[in-house]
């Protein structure tokens, strides 16, 4: 039962970092053309 937690929680976790590492470059290119138009 523990185990089960434990990889729900580290699923949860990856799906924080891959929004992190998808959604914070777009967020930046956004600004860069806003910035430039």
């Amino acid at each position: 039962m523990r185990n089960i937690i434990n990889i729900m929680h580290n699923i949860m976790n990856f799906k924080e970092y891959l929004f992190c590492l998808i959604f914070k470059p777009l967020l930046l290119l956004l600004l860069v053309i806003v910035l430039l138009s």
